[in-house]
């Protein structure tokens, strides 16, 4: 075999064993990791705020999702401006599902900067 040739192989094998690392590394970083790993220590409680209006076809699967983080302390918020809204059937029942997730449903649809603007305006 020439030099041309064994430099040919040479770098077809390092290229490929590259190839090969950079998938090994890509399958690790891309594998769940543990609920355990994922949970903060010491971490401050939060307050997951969720504003709600109408019915699409994944907004269950969606607001279901804020019952199950990974997170050691925290509460849920949903807000709709109005009381007939649909979606808030879907959020009444969720919060009846998961009664260990502190939860409320804010009904209103009050604007608090509407006095600041109409001032600015007028």
């Amino acid at each position: 075999m020439t030099a041309l040739g064994w430099a040919a192989a040479s770098f077809a094998t390092s290229a490929a064993l590259l190839h090969l690392v950079t998938i090994a590394i890509g399958i690790r970083r891309c594998r769940p990791a543990s609920r355990a790993t994922m949970r903060p220590t010491g971490a401050p409680p939060i307050t997951l705020i969720r504003p709600v209006r109408g019915v699409e076809p994944m907004d269950e699967i969606t607001l279901r999702s804020s019952f199950s983080l990974a997170y050691p302390c925290y509460e849920v918020i949903f807000c709709v401006a109005r009381a007939d809204d649909p979606a808030t059937s879907i959020v009444r029942r969720l919060i009846a599902e998961h009664p260990s997730i502190p939860t409320q449903l804010l009904v209103g649809d009050d604007c608090p900067s509407s006095g600041f603007l109409g001032h600015l305006s007028g």
